[in-house]
């Protein structure tokens, strides 16, 4: 009787740290949306990234489709996709220049994207669909291998971004803090689990967290480093300046 309680309670806590992870992933670029819209810029933060998350957002609605997973994980990656492709329209909006400032062409381009994502999407769930009838599995399984893949491949872009301007800016804080939070209540979820324990699902889940937290420490101390220097280089001028301030100086110097 007891053991039995046990289980109901472990499968109740990994549906709720599953569902809290889940959640702070669907919204978890509303931070970055805004920051973009409050600086009137992306700089610093990659729209390749972006855009590769879009496309990794695309395949894995079109596995959860074709698996039948809860509404709830068929939205999520939607949601998340169409964010990466608002910071990407703003890109072309604030720092493009064949499209700043022009919101017909902006607009119209995020139209088309939509159009282009939905219609790519239904095509391949009816596809891989027909297909699993004439049990060939292989086209699903594939639609869930690409978004892991492409996930860890949109970090690059990201990375080198920062090693070329030496300095972390652009990106906000929040939305890292809100996806490792996504990360540690995923892998909470697994420990709570039914056996046997996810172990690939929980390095995916650590190797994320891990990336942003990365990114995080070359914040702080790539962004120290330089206001450092800042400071040194301006007898002590604007030394109350916060990091965001020091970067977008530092940027505007190196533009």
């Amino acid at each position: 009787m007891e053991n039995n309680e046990h289980q109901v309670l472990f499968h109740d806590l990994s549906y709720i740290f599953g569902t809290i992870g889940t959640i702070l992933w669907t919204f978890q670029l509303l931070p970055q949306v805004y920051k973009n819209w409050r600086n009137e810029s992306t700089k610093g933060l990659s729209p390749i990234t972006m855009l590769i998350w879009a496309m990794a957002c695309l395949f894995y609605a079109i596995y959860a489709m074709v698996s039948e997973l809860s509404i709830v994980l068929i939205i999520q990656p939607v949601i998340f996709g169409l964010l990466c492709l608002i910071c990407d329209i703003q890109y072309m909006y604030y720092d493009n220049s064949k499209f700043i400032r022009n919101k017909t062409k902006t607009g119209l381009l995020f139209f088309v994207i939509c159009i282009i994502w939905a219609g790519f999407q239904s095509i391949c769930v009816l596809g891989i669909r027909l297909a699993e009838k004439k049990n060939i599995d292989w086209p699903k399984t594939v639609s869930g291998i690409i978004p892991t893949i492409l996930s860890f491949i949109g970090y690059v872009p990201q990375y080198y971004e920062i090693y070329c301007r030496k300095i972390v800016c652009g990106i906000s804080l929040i939305f890292l803090a809100i996806e490792m939070l996504g990360a540690a209540f995923s892998v909470l979820s697994l420990a709570f689990n039914p056996p046997p324990f996810n172990t690939y699902a929980a390095l995916l889940y650590f190797a994320m967290f891990t990336m942003d937290l990365i990114i995080f420490i070359l914040y702080y101390l790539l962004n120290w480093m330089h206001k450092k220097n800042f400071i040194d280089n301006n007898n002590g001028i604007d030394s109350n300046l916060n990091n965001d301030e020091i970067a977008e100086t530092i940027i505007d110097d190196k533009l």
